[in-house]
């Protein structure tokens, strides 16, 4: 007895660095890179944790749910997202079932390989381990201690992962980041999609009704212009993501002929190209589309859109079909902080970045399209027009010789506001005219549309405004 302790000690000795070894290696080791169609991920297992499988979808946050057994937790992590793969594959519904089969395929793979590299990691780091911290007489250390080591993560996984796996146990996460303020964004294929689809189908019903009593609103009061109105512009802001407003945009624009589009931003919640891709149609709505970005909206947004064709005025002053729009970008844009800039900060960032733009401009602009009314009051003496969003407050009024108009929010605040009976769709119809002699744009009347959500019906308000024989808000 005395011969068989010290040796069963030194084999529990040796089996214990083994395992430490093992865990090392692969807690520092054991993360593997996959390629799940148009998805970059990150595969890891954190030992001695919870049973908790945890995604991180950086830096909107992560979910996680109680999926296995102890001592393994499973990291999946979201490194990038091929958005222009992703939208051919979901928009091709033809090979729908072939690109799910490739998903289930590339992940299957991925799984297998990071489960090889694992055993690769176990063995390396529990030999390596035994080899030097091993009691010395037991022979072949680094063989013996390495597949220990990766048997042993084997049986692990199988018992403790595999076979309790539940997947069920998502149904009820935990979120944690942006993401637990948000869990309107998980369950949006539950519910959001459907209430969508309905929103949709009836803004574009409305949009027709819309345009036949206007064109009777017109013939009952007809605007007294020097001549027919030569451009037609209409003002969104505030979309949030919402597909329904897209759909309702395209159908107002076909119903009223509209010329342009400008939007003072908001277009997106969090600054993603992943939400870009969710309100990309927008660049295919038939006319010039205009964004002057908000603080929800960071360069990764803008940039998408304008590879799809979006007109990003990025404090830049452009001529686009007759009209000379000054187009300034929210503060908060120049990154992913969607918090509102104080007045103090925005005052100092209209003196610092933007009032150049207005002094080395030759020419006077017709129109400046901001997202916040902080910054639009700011350059209310720089065109007879300013246009923005932000509160969601449709607004009109008249300061001095500027009219300043909010849109309020065309996408009834985006796929939160579906939970909001209050919140509306909004936009305005912008009537222009032009002198003749001068070919000088002037605001001629702007027409209000509002309808709120399920089951209402809409609202319409026209706004007439006199012409100015000539600008001089921007003297002093």
């Amino acid at each position: 007895m005395g011969y068989r302790l010290p040796s069963l000690l030194r084999m529990l000795a040796f089996g214990i660095v083994s395992v430490l070894g093992m865990l090392i290696a692969v807690e520092l080791l054991g993360e593997t890179h996959v390629s799940v169609d148009a998805f970059d991920l990150a595969l890891s297992l954190s030992p001695l944790q919870q049973g908790i499988t945890e995604i991180h979808l950086p830096p909107m946050g992560e979910i996680s749910a109680h999926t296995h057994w102890f001592p393994f937790q499973v990291n999946i992590t979201f490194l990038n997202v091929d958005i222009d793969l992703l939208a051919q594959n979901v928009e091709n519904e033809q090979n729908i079932e072939l690109w799910q089969q490739k998903l289930i395929n590339d992940a299957l793979w991925g799984v297998g390989w990071f489960a090889v590299r694992n055993m690769i990691v176990a063995f390396l780091g529990a030999g390596i381990a035994a080899y030097f911290l091993g009691p010395p007489e037991i022979k072949s250390r680094f063989w013996k201690g390495g597949t220990l080591g990766a048997l042993l993560l084997i049986i692990l996984i199988l018992v403790t992962m595999v076979i309790p796996f539940n997947l069920a146990a998502f149904e009820n996460p935990q979120y944690y980041g942006i993401l637990s303020a948000a869990p309107w964004a998980m369950n949006l294929f539950d519910e959001g999609l459907m209430a969508i689809q309905t929103v949709s189908e009836k803004l574009q019903n409305m949009a027709g009704n819309l345009f036949y009593l206007f064109e009777g609103l017109e013939q009952l009061s007809a605007i007294e212009t020097d001549t027919e109105t030569s451009l037609k512009v209409m003002h969104v802001s505030d979309v949030h993501n919402n597909p329904a407003a897209v759909d309702f945009m395209r159908e107002v624009v076909k119903a009223f002929d509209v010329d342009m589009v400008i939007d003072t931003g908001d277009i997106t919640d969090y600054g993603y190209p992943l939400e870009a891709e969710i309100v990309s149609g927008v660049a295919e709505i038939g006319v010039p589309y205009v964004l002057a970005p908000g603080n929800h909206d960071s360069p990764m947004v803008y940039e998408h859109l304008e590879e799809r064709g979006v007109i990003v005025l990025n404090n830049e002053i452009r001529e686009i079909d007759g009209m000379v729009i000054a187009g300034i970008k929210d503060p908060a844009a120049a990154s992913h902080a969607t918090v509102s800039t104080p007045e103090e900060e925005m005052k100092e960032y209209a003196e610092s970045e933007v009032k150049d733009m207005f002094e080395e401009q030759e020419i006077e602009p017709d129109v400046v399209a901001v997202h916040d009314p902080l910054l639009g009051e700011i350059f209310s003496d720089q065109a007879p027009l300013v246009l923005t969003g932000h509160t969601h407050i449709p607004d009109i009024r008249e300061k001095d010789d500027t009219v300043i108009i909010n849109a309020g929010t065309t996408g009834a605040a985006g796929i939160r506001g579906l939970d909001r009976p209050e919140e509306k769709y909004s936009m305005y119809i912008l009537n222009f005219n032009q002198v003749e002699e001068t070919e000088e744009l002037y605001l001629s009347a702007a027409d209000f549309i509002s309808v709120p959500q399920l089951p209402g019906g809409f609202n319409l308000e026209r706004h007439y405004f006199q012409r100015r024989e000539s600008y001089t808000g921007g003297e002093n």
